[in-house]
């Protein structure tokens, strides 16, 4: 207790934030950000990586699996950002900052394999609850962001519709 105090005693005097140097310029980061995006990945590495995202939908000790985000993040690799083009949001209950938000993300139809609109629901765990705390939609799509195509929208192939889509059987 007695090193707690100390350590807010000292850090509302000074910050340690104030002692941090830079180790790299912002040219240099730059760079080190490009060369991070062109590292290969082979599909097989990501097949795996979406296969162990997929496992978390279904496997009985976990009770909400990663959301198709999970997914996503591998479509960082093409140089895709998100383009939200319509969002509604409607809460239903507060939050509290120490809980954890587990979402149910469901895509609900592909338009023009350019975008898709899904649905989603937000829980927070109180006791042996699941208190819903929002419920929406969205219309989502990505742009390239890299590349010749820079600046297009990003055609949604079979693969990522599929991971999108998850197993509706």
């Amino acid at each position: 207790r007695a090193d707690e105090a100390m350590m807010l005693t000292r850090q509302t005097k000074a910050s340690s934030l104030d002692q941090i140097k830079p180790v790299v310029n912002q040219a240099d980061l730059v760079n080190l950000q490009q060369e991070a995006r062109d590292i290969y990945v082979d599909h097989n590495l990501r097949d795996y990586i979406i296969d162990i995202v997929t496992a978390t939908r279904d496997h009985p000790n976990i009770l909400l699996g990663a959301s198709p985000r999970g997914s996503l993040a591998l479509l960082a690799e093409r140089g895709w950002i998100p383009v939200v083009s319509r969002a509604r949001v409607r809460l239903l209950a507060d939050v509290h900052m120490e809980e954890t938000v587990h979402t149910v993300f469901t895509v609900q139809d592909f338009l023009k394999d350019i975008s898709y609109t899904a649905s989603f629901d937000t829980y927070v765990r109180r006791g042996d609850q699941l208190v819903h705390t929002a419920t929406g939609s969205i219309m989502h799509g990505y742009a390239i962001s890299k590349g010749p195509n820079a600046g297009t929208v990003a055609v949604l192939d079979e693969s990522t519709k599929n991971k999108l889509w998850g197993d509706r059987s």
